[in-house]
């Protein structure tokens, strides 16, 4: 696994982080109120960094996404390693779902052959 690095960034929803490696998008942290916070909840991530060019672009769109705007991030390359094979089947799932599309746990555990009391799990 290659070294992780961390940014903090500023949206109109908010401050989000995003952590990275070589391979990938490792982490995504939601808007929260203040930069402190962010950092503070990706700081065992890794370091911070500058982000190369596609964190960048992940960014620029993360910050249209806060601001309306219909994004893709279908082009960003994610780091799964260490993710358990569950967890993994329900994020590739979710990611079938079109923008604006809503399912609950319970349809997304049976949609992975799962029963629906692996609803907890997959929240």
């Amino acid at each position: 696994m290659s070294a992780t690095r961390i940014a903090c960034f500023e949206t109109v929803a908010g401050w989000c982080g995003i952590a990275w490696s070589a391979t990938g998008l490792r982490r995504f942290r939601l808007p929260e109120a203040s930069e402190r916070a962010t950092h503070e909840a990706l700081r065992r991530e890794g370091e911070s960094g500058a982000p190369p060019a596609e964190v960048a672009e992940t960014i620029a769109a993360a910050r249209g996404y806060f601001a309306g705007e219909a994004v893709a991030f279908d082009a960003a390359r994610r780091d799964l390693d260490g993710v358990e094979a569950f967890s993994r089947a329900v994020y590739l799932h979710i990611r079938t779902l079109r923008r604006g599309e809503t399912t609950t746990y319970g349809a997304v555990a049976q949609a992975l052959g799962a029963p629906k009391e692996a609803a907890r799990a997959v929240g």
